[in-house]
């Protein structure tokens, strides 16, 4: 349904085969057309790392170059040797961080930038900077809403009944 579906009803816009779909003009059909654009890749301008000699598990003596300061994602099938590559090749031989698959640490105040390592030298740089504590600038310290202690939610715990959680009122969830 074009235009307008759901509460307003919608109306038929095209009927018809796919390369009439195409020709059609419908946001649909141009949506289908266009063909889009792939960019270019990149062409890594600060060099690579390499990895020598890997030899772990399934992998026997493997090499590979891995461009730096560039977002790369190693891929393959199931049981090909990827972790192993990285994690006994790369990571042992470079310093890096690996983000994977397993799951953050379950904690109610963890998120990204905390499992990354990267809250701590930021709260350093604007305690540096505005010459306050870098426990203000914590979720889980100085700097922690009052209302919600940093949690960006308040629960309600009745018994008998599941638990409630809604965003703070306070600071509306920004911990």
């Amino acid at each position: 349904m074009g235009p307008g579906a759901g509460s307003e009803g919608g109306r038929i816009v095209f009927e018809g085969n796919y390369q009439s779909l195409l020709r059609s003009g419908t946001a649909t059909g141009r949506a289908l057309a266009d063909p889009g654009v792939v960019n270019e890749p990149s062409v890594p301008s600060h060099g690579f790392y390499t990895i020598d000699k890997v030899t772990a598990h399934n992998v026997r003596e493997a090499h590979a170059k891995i461009p730096r300061q560039m977002l790369t994602v190693v891929t393959g099938v199931a049981g090909s040797g990827k972790s192993t590559l990285i994690k006994e090749g790369f990571m042992a031989q470079h310093e890096a961080l690996l983000l994977d698959q397993n799951p953050i640490k379950t904690s109610g105040r963890s998120n990204l930038l905390t499992y990354l390592g990267v809250f701590d030298p930021l709260r350093k740089a604007f305690a540096k900077a505005t010459g306050e504590s870098p426990s203000l600038f914590s979720f889980n310290a100085a700097g922690a809403c009052p209302v919600c202690k940093g949690k960006g939610v308040v629960t309600l715990d009745i018994a008998y009944m599941g638990d409630t959680s809604t965003i703070c009122e306070s600071c509306h969830g920004t911990r």
